[in-house]
């Protein structure tokens, strides 16, 4: 029997030698070879920082490779059938204490520091399955403990201390040209997430005026910002009826939950919350720039581009706003010389009085006494020197106070100007409606 294991063993290292690859190997049954003075890595010249040269002593089979080609291929073809083939299954148990423990240990480091082109630690390829999933790293988290499946960092110190159960953890910075987080699948969005999202710090959009062209004024935007329909509503609940008749036969799904954690759906949309917003079709009328359409047809709204059109808008108003001012001290500086030039009587006559002045609730009331006995008549205009509405038909009475009680809930909100007339004397005062 010894003579077999020394002819197969003669015959294995024949055939790697053809390949200039060097190879120590150990059994229980052979005493094992020391291979501390092999180097796994020669004229290794930079190392990142906390790595050292890879030491093979205590391992039963060790390879180091010189040519310019890969060191060791591993071949599975797998027979039809619903089986796990594995090309390479490693099992690495843990005993008791507080280790470090690796299944595969993988290191890509150039020898130097000129090395040029690519290095990868693992390069994994997967795809051209006809029926079922495909994965170039497959990771899941088991246990109770903290972690994550894929941990990934930039930093030099290795791993550090995860708080939580996460499947992905990265600690550096992430540059992805596509990500879906439990969102639509096949999405065209470069990041595609499902639920909210919590931004501890600024989110900012790309807005350099170097990115820009044919750049142009907004202009009106009063108008539009009318027409548009702020609602508020519930989202409806998601229909998964297509997601459980892709469920494989052999998969069993009990309720909802293990349906979304099976296809990755993320959590339940929140229907109880009401929310607020815009109508995507509605605003897509108005505002086409501001609605997305996506490879299946729903609608999203860009929210954030919708601030430029209100700081339009606000803008249109404040400019109506200052000329509706210049307008009604005109007016009353109108109003004012002509009391001066008129040829008054008495000059007390009457007074009047409105309250309440800002009216909120539709009503107004105006009080007003008559020293002499006359002809009195209040009426009510608008910055526009317009007629809205006689608050005093014009009457003779008798001398005395009066009040008279009005609604102004017919009018829109504004400045308007009370004007009071008896005999030849004028009075005015401003009201301001605000519903």
């Amino acid at each position: 029997m010894k003579k077999v294991f020394l002819v197969v063993g003669a015959a294995i290292v024949v055939a790697i030698a053809a390949l200039n690859v060097n190879l120590s190997l150990t059994t229980e049954k052979v005493p094992n070879v020391s291979l501390a003075n092999v180097q796994a890595l020669a004229n290794m010249e930079c190392w990142q920082s906390g790595m050292s040269p890879l030491s093979l002593s205590n391992y039963k089979m060790a390879i180091t490779n010189t040519d310019k080609r890969g060191g060791l291929a591993i071949r599975n073809n797998n027979p039809s059938g619903s089986f796990d083939y594995y090309g390479l299954d490693v099992e690495q148990n843990v005993l008791a204490g507080r280790v470090r423990s690796t299944a595969i240990r993988a290191y890509a480091v150039a020898t130097s520091n000129l090395t040029t082109g690519e290095s990868y630690g693992i390069h994994a390829t997967a795809g051209n399955a006809a029926s079922g999933y495909n994965y170039g790293v497959y990771a899941n988290l088991t246990g109770c403990h903290n972690g994550a499946a894929l941990y990934a960092t930039d930093d030099d110190w290795g791993s550090q201390f995860v708080n939580g159960r996460y499947a992905g953890y990265f600690q550096g910075r992430v540059h992805a040209t596509g990500m879906s987080i439990g969102g639509t699948p096949n999405s065209s969005y470069t990041l595609n997430v499902k639920g909210n999202v919590h931004v501890d710090g600024a989110f900012s959009t790309t807005s350099d005026s170097r990115y820009k062209t044919n750049v142009k004024n907004l202009g009106s935007a009063l108008e539009k910002i009318a027409g548009l329909r702020p609602v508020t509503y519930n989202f409806k609940a998601e229909d998964l009826s297509e997601y459980y008749a892709l469920v494989p036969d052999s998969v069993k799904i009990s309720d909802e939950k293990d349906l979304r954690k099976y296809f990755g759906l993320g959590e339940k949309r929140d229907t109880k919350r009401k929310q607020i917003g815009f109508i995507a079709q509605e605003l897509q009328q108005v505002f086409p720039e501001l609605v997305h359409k996506d490879d299946q047809g729903m609608l999203s709204v860009n929210y954030i581009a919708l601030i430029p059109v209100l700081t339009g808008a606000i803008q249109e108003q404040q400019q109506i706003i200052e000329k509706q001012d210049e307008t009604i001290q005109m007016l009353i500086s109108r109003l004012e010389a002509l009391e001066k030039n008129a040829n008054i009587v008495q000059e007390n006559d009457f007074s009047f009085s409105l309250y309440p002045n800002p009216v909120s609730n539709g009503l107004v009331t105006v009080d007003y006494t008559l020293n002499v006995d006359a002809p009195i008549c209040i009426e009510l205009y608008n910055i526009f020197g317009q007629k809205q509405k006689v608050l005093v038909p014009k009457q003779n009475q008798n001398a005395g106070r009066y009040s008279v009680q009005t609604s102004v809930s017919g009018l829109s909100t504004g400045t308007y100007i009370v004007r009071a007339t008896s005999g030849n004397q004028i009075e005015s005062k401003q009201l301001i409606i605000n519903h």
